[in-house]
């Protein structure tokens, strides 16, 4: 399991890198993907909520 971590992070650096030429959008999207991972009462991602707004929102 280890191993399949660590290669869809270095799998999503090497595109990210290749998106995004900037270093400072890039370190941009670092932060917010730290902030997200260990963000606490994202209540909109439960799975109560998601049952709930799949009958609210459109299909794609």
């Amino acid at each position: 399991m280890g191993y399949a971590k660590e290669n869809i992070k270095s799998n999503f650096n090497n595109i990210k890198k290749r998106l995004v030429k900037d270093l400072t959008k890039r370190n941009k999207i670092n932060m917010q993907l730290i902030e997200f991972m260990y963000a606490r009462g994202l209540s909109i991602f439960s799975m109560d909520n998601a049952k709930t707004y799949r009958k609210i929102m459109l299909l794609a």
